[in-house]
């Protein structure tokens, strides 16, 4: 190991004690979602510190955050080319997303999954409070859950659902409806149809069949659909292919016009304003060439490494800036260019920090892991703020201090953290609060049992943290459940209509009960037998002597 190397890496080490919590030591996923669309009132859990803020476009989205869309509204989060898409008065944690492991729980309302790409490893699970689904194969499907209900609909691709003691494969164009009622549980094939809501979603995905993107980047990539509407490709000599942001004013400069939030378990993250601000400010570089500014997807890769923001820091500790507010500290940055590394200040792992700089120079030699001896983007793309709007997560582009190229070309640059505040000095950044009570964790007797009055969910995952008194809340388990199967088909209760969905009262759909507004309920918790399960493998019967496998089945004798 290189002496500079060794050192960056003892100096990283430091700067984790001083702004990380003990937690932030294991290495994040590399695999991100993206908030990428809203309508409505809708909500974001992302911190206990903070509770239920609203939802911002770009925001990221990872393990134990959750979404809560109120009547009327609507959301959508992309994991690659994954959409997950909530219609109105829904609730949906988070639990877990890995590198090739996404676990959801619906506590209510609907859910549209679509999956487009999957990887061998790859695995999509949707809880809700009668059974577990889980997703294995690309397809389209709906999962709606009500008190005591959930309808699971295929319309394309296979499902396996496991519940009430059984285990049951949906195929395509099958709706499975699990109830829990005072005559206890059954599971009812019903006849499939689509709502505004399945045509809706459909309608989001089919801005993806025409997307040429996936030439230059991967699918895995989170947000990587918006690249085609809203720049176009060109070839640089130096570079190879860079995207060119189709709309943007002339002085446009890369991590400007968005603000700062503390994220865990990145730290500070940078969430951009733009309808397409997000692949190009958590993957790749930025390249300043003919008075114009490019993205670099760099080297392609299947599955690229997220990082909450590509910049260096500039200034030291000390550095007073004028401002329209007055005087007083500073910090800057600016956007790395090709082929300079990002050496993150929340982990020292030499492997995680050579993948997610998996960027290679011309004729294949992989970026060196040691800070340049100057930043090419420190002149063209430095942009200099107080720490006052930094920490506040205030926008940035609204609040620049007044800052001389000379001024800012004296300072040092750097990506060690501890040029930036700590995380006991942000005001919290996901959105403008909302004013709501915290309540107690309802008993719970059983996974069925859902509070749909209550005042705000709570994510399920909160439930593993400590009471108000600082002890530990326990995570109840589920009471056993009768391991009753009612299996029939049901048709249509009028001809080309489905029968009734549920009351959750949208008013702008034809043959629904208008329902009274009801607050939305307190999330369960749900086992943690069941959050922690791993996916059941699926015996594979090997062939004998004198036997072959013939489509996956094994022929003996003279079939």
């Amino acid at each position: 190991m290189s002496k500079q190397l060794l050192t960056f890496r003892v100096f990283l080490a430091a700067s984790l004690l001083v702004v990380l919590p003990v937690s932030a030591f294991a290495d994040p996923p590399g695999r991100v979602g993206r908030v990428s669309f809203l309508s409505g009132a809708v909500s974001f859990y992302a911190d206990a510190d903070e509770g239920w803020r609203s939802a911002l476009l770009n925001y990221p989205v990872t393990s134990e955050n959750s979404l809560w869309t109120e009547r009327g509204a609507r959301a959508e989060v992309r994991i690659g080319s994954t959409a997950l898409q909530l219609d109105e008065d829904s609730v949906l944690d988070f639990q877990r997303i890995s590198d090739d492991d996404t676990l959801a729980y619906l506590q209510r309302g609907a859910l549209s999954l679509r999956i487009r790409d999957l990887d061998k490893r790859d695995l999509y699970r949707v809880i809700t409070p009668e059974g577990e689904l889980t997703l294995r194969t690309r397809g389209r499907y709906r999962i709606e859950a009500d008190a005591g209900r959930t309808r699971i609909t295929v319309f394309e691709g296979r499902a396996t659902v496991d519940a009430q003691g059984a285990n049951i494969s949906i195929e395509g164009g099958k709706t499975l409806v699990l109830r829990h009622g005072n005559d206890g549980p059954s599971m009812t094939f019903e006849a499939t149809a689509y709502s505004d809501f399945d045509n809706w979603a459909a309608a989001r995905d089919e801005r993806l069949e025409r997307r040429t993107t996936s030439r230059y980047v991967p699918p895995s990539m989170t947000g990587y659909e918006e690249l085609d509407e809203y720049g176009e490709w060109s070839q640089v000599a130096e570079y190879g292919t860079v995207w060119y942001p189709r709309y943007v004013e002339r002085d446009w400069v890369p991590y400007r016009h968005g603000h700062w939030s503390w994220v865990r378990p990145w730290g500070w993250t940078w969430v951009d304003n733009a309808a397409w601000g997000f692949a190009p400010f958590h993957y790749g570089r930025w390249v300043y060439t003919s008075d114009r500014w490019g993205w670099w997807p760099g080297s392609y890769v299947a599955r690229p490494i997220y990082a909450p923001a590509l910049v260096a820091w500039i200034g030291r500790p000390g550095w007073n800036v004028s401002f329209s507010g007055g005087y007083g500290p500073g910090i800057g940055w600016c956007p790395l260019a090709p082929y300079e590394p990002f050496l993150p200040a929340y982990t020292t792992n030499i492997t995680y920090i050579r993948n997610i700089n998996h960027h290679h120079r011309p004729g294949g030699r992989p970026i060196a892991l040691v800070a340049p001896p100057f930043y090419a983007n420190q002149k063209p793309g430095a942009t200099v703020v107080s720490r006052t709007t930094f920490s506040a997560s205030a926008p940035v582009a609204a609040n620049l201090a007044r800052v001389s190229g000379e001024a800012v070309a004296a300072q040092p640059v750097s990506q060690a953290s501890v040029f930036g505040p700590s995380r006991s000095a942000v005001t919290p950044s996901a959105g403008a609060p909302i004013a709501m009570p915290k309540p107690n964790l309802p008993p719970l007797t059983g996974r069925h049992n859902v509070e749909s009055n209550s005042a705000t969910p709570k994510p399920l995952y909160q439930t593993t943290s400590t009471s108000a008194s600082g002890a530990p809340v326990a995570r109840p388990k589920p009471s056993a459940a009768p391991l009753a199967h009612q299996m029939r088909e049901v048709r249509p209760s009028v001809s080309g209509s489905a029968v009734s969905e549920d009351n959750r009262g949208s008013r702008n759909r034809p043959g629904r009960v208008e329902a009274a507004p009801q607050a939305a309920p307190k999330p369960l918790a749900i086992p943690v037998e069941a959050q922690q399960r791993e996916a059941r493998p699926v015996p594979v019967e090997k062939p004998r002597n004198g036997e072959k496998i013939q489509d996956g089945k094994v022929l003996r004798g003279t079939e």
